[in-house]
């Protein structure tokens, strides 16, 4: 079937309108037209800020809505399309007794026909779809299952491997990724390293990844920092979680200038002098701080953590509870 839009509006819709109670009158959009002088009127070729509707539908003086007779040309096709009209006579068989063959293959082929009158058959993506959330509705009891089958974390999330150890008195050493110990004279002013306990498997532990900042001059007299940890830093040095407290990614870009820390998964912002509180963005706790210490070794200084983290590692979600 084919209609153009012209024919579906004078012979559809303005005829539709026009057989309302009271009729609806429809006039074509002009220069000057005073539409709050209008009630039950269909303006034509109303302007719009996205082009001219089909028509603009006013009720004493308001625009009540925009018809768009585009969108009611699609329908009636799509519905003519998907149910066609047609008659359909069956001829009935009164001398086939219930149980007969012949009723079984009657019946088969009835239900056979109609299954192709819904067009399910042509249609692949939409049969495809409905088995798609078929078995997805069918592996919810599976999740069920294996969620009672996992452990709950317990305190493990709490502690990381700079907990104290009696293998290391003065503290867990701090190392590079390559295993190097961390001296105070290895980073400039304004800069920073992402540093680990030097303990085995310390390097690959989620948990371990640290920031050490080195704060520029002047800049150390300025830290604020939160209530029995102001004596955590060491001279110009802060440690901080690398975890964002927020999703879990990496809070790695630190802006000397500004003393602030960006995670560059959603832009949270941590203040450094303000113990890396959340100044911007969706994260809502601050980075865990680490309390630095230094131990000398062959006449040389190097970054030890006398104790671990007093708060949970990365997103909120784990303090809960």
């Amino acid at each position: 079937m084919t209609e153009s839009e012209w024919q579906t509006r004078k012979q559809r819709i303005d005829a539709r309108l026009r057989s309302m109670s009271p009729p609806w009158k429809i006039v074509r959009y002009r220069d000057g037209l005073d539409c709050a002088a209008l009630d039950c009127h269909a303006v034509e070729e109303l302007p719009t800020a996205t082009g001219p509707a089909d028509y603009g539908i006013f009720v004493n003086g308001l625009l009540l809505g925009i018809m768009l007779a585009a969108l009611g040309i699609g329908a009636i096709l799509w519905a003519k399309w998907l149910m066609p009209e047609e008659e359909l006579v069956q001829e009935r068989h009164d001398e086939v007794q219930p149980g007969e063959p012949e009723e079984q293959i009657m019946t088969g082929a009835t239900l056979l026909s109609g299954v192709n009158d819904t067009g399910l058959p042509r249609r692949s993506l939409l049969v495809r779809t409905l088995g798609l959330a078929g078995g997805a509705v069918a592996t919810v009891p599976l999740v069920a299952l294996v969620g009672a089958l996992l452990k709950k974390p317990g305190k493990i999330l709490f502690h990381t491997l700079y907990r104290p150890d009696s293998k290391y008195p003065n503290g867990i050493p701090i190392v590079y990724s390559d295993g190097r110990r961390v001296s105070p004279n290895d980073i400039e002013a304004g800069g920073l390293a992402t540093v680990f306990p030097g303990v085995p498997g310390g390097v690959k532990d989620a948990s371990s990844p640290t920031l050490l900042i080195r704060l520029r001059p002047g800049q150390g007299t300025l830290v604020k920092a939160r209530k029995g940890q102001s004596s955590w830093g060491w001279e110009d040095y802060l440690a901080f979680s690398k975890i964002c407290t927020h999703a879990g990614c990496p809070a790695s870009l630190y802006e000397q200038q500004t003393t602030r820390l960006l995670c560059p998964c959603h832009q949270s912002q941590f203040e450094v002098l303000k113990d890396a509180k959340p100044v911007f963005g969706p994260a809502t706790r601050s980075l865990p701080k680490l309390k630095l210490a230094v131990e000398v070794v062959d006449g040389v200084q190097y970054f030890v953590a006398p104790q671990d983290f007093q708060e949970p590692i990365g997103p909120g979600f784990w303090e809960r509870g």
